[in-house]
């Protein structure tokens, strides 16, 4: 099957997981008691009630009634293009590196693809953690904003901590005889070595960069990481292209991709007001703004 049979089994495997989510989303209404239903309940039932029945958030919820109203797809609508347009904006670096690097020799390509492959599959290991801090982020936005600060510096810390182990993770696999896990060649075994170095700088400071979007999305302040994200490539393919007119190697590659994240980073930062606001006011004074 080769190829294409690696391409047919990830498409299936999408599929299966996007319904298998639908179909537990669905069922969990039928599972959850809410707490209107619970005070209706005798004091005397509600005990037990409580010990048999598994109380489920009830966010989801899905009902196929009828189609969703012009309002909520224009919410929807607007959220999800900003969100689009960062995804794709970051896809195109990640694809433009990848044309930078087929002009070098099969060894650089090689490298390189392995080098993204095990960058990819590591760098999704802190990505809950932004999803927890987001939505932490907008619990307490509503009801503790005193609290919020704190949490930013405490996001923004993690976010340093799983980069720094998602790189140790990154340099085992890339710098020790564990490489020859996932590739074979010595010579790409030994380009690997060269690349390695700016792709463990690159895990931290993706985890940094993400720690920050999340948070900014926990804000409901994120009509800036469009902006950002072009400034931050844009920096980024004009180094690709010296790295190409120059011949600076398939490591200068990875160089820029650090820079990309490092310059998104400053971006969203200066870009956001709230994430700015909160990160340096006090927390009483945060609380106000």
């Amino acid at each position: 099957w080769g190829v294409t049979g690696t391409a047919v089994a990830t498409v299936i495997a999408q599929m299966l997981s996007g319904i298998y989510y639908i179909i537990i989303a669905t069922r969990r209404q039928g599972t959850a008691t809410t707490a209107r239903k619970m005070k209706q309940i005798h004091p005397d039932k509600q005990r037990s009630t409580t010990r048999t029945k598994k109380i489920t958030p009830e966010g989801v919820a899905l009902k196929w009634n009828r189609l969703p109203t012009k309002e909520i797809l224009q919410q929807y609508g607007s959220f999800g293009l900003i969100l689009g347009m960062k995804t794709c904006i970051i896809m195109t670096t990640y694809s433009c590196m990848t044309r930078c690097a087929a002009a070098m020799d099969t060894t650089s390509l090689a490298a390189h693809l392995v080098t993204m492959q095990v960058f990819w599959l590591i760098s999704y290991l802190p990505e809950p953690t932004t999803f927890a801090g987001q939505s932490l982020v907008a619990r307490d936005l509503k009801d503790r904003p005193d609290r919020v600060p704190k949490l930013l510096k405490i996001l923004l810390g993690m976010g340093f901590v799983a980069g720094g182990l998602a790189a140790l993770l990154t340099g085992l696999t890339l710098m020790t005889p564990i490489s020859r896990v996932v590739v074979a060649d010595p010579s790409v075994r030994a380009m690997l070595i060269k690349i390695a170095p700016w792709a463990l700088l690159s895990q931290v400071s993706c985890a940094v960069q993400y720690s920050i979007d999340s948070s900014c999305l926990g804000l409901a302040d994120i009509e800036h990481t469009p902006i950002a994200s072009a400034i931050a490539s844009f920096t980024c393919l004009a180094g690709l292209f010296g790295v190409y007119r120059r011949g600076l190697g398939v490591a200068a590659i990875w160089k820029y991709l650090n820079i990309y994240f490092i310059i998104r980073s400053f971006c969203l930062f200066i870009l956001s007001k709230k994430f700015k606001g909160y990160c340096m006011s006090p927390n009483k004074n945060a609380s106000k703004q």
